[in-house]
């Protein structure tokens, strides 16, 4: 008995640590800078498409239903690249967060952020918060 509960409790702990978005919500909670930001997907946790470079204005959230939404043609979202510009300004990756699958970190450290503008407007801290299951949904949440 012990041991189909160990089984047990063995299946639903991996079950978590496979998980995989279905959807995602961004939310940017600063008030002066746009985030900027492209969604990445695959199966099996791993990273087999990139979207395109999103931006989101301060004081937003933002909606994705499934990952076409997203602009992906995979089963899941698995993570997120961050840019510190929009790709009219020719923004970089500065870092990635994403699902604890993936091995990508929940949070990335603060960066320098600039407006849809190209102009300097402060630092952002991108956090993951991963989907509580398989085709869940996951948040990326800009502070």
């Amino acid at each position: 008995m012990k041991r189909l509960l160990s089984l047990l409790m063995l299946g639903c702990l991996s079950y978590g640590a496979m998980a995989q978005a279905g959807s995602l919500q961004v939310r940017n909670n600063s008030t002066t800078c746009w985030a900027h930001y492209f969604v990445m997907g695959g199966p099996n946790c791993g990273i087999a498409a990139f979207g395109a470079v999103l931006s989101i204005p301060p004081a937003t959230t933002i909606n994705y239903p499934n990952p076409a939404a997203a602009g992906l043609s995979t089963p899941f979202i698995v993570g997120a690249g961050i840019n510190n510009k929009s790709a009219a300004c020719s923004g970089f990756a500065v870092g990635r967060v994403g699902e604890p699958c993936t091995g990508m970190l929940l949070t990335n450290p603060p960066y320098a952020s600039f407006t849809n503008n190209c102009a300097p407007c402060g630092n952002l801290t991108p956090t993951w918060i991963p989907a509580p299951g398989v085709g869940g949904p996951a948040r990326l949440i800009f502070n």
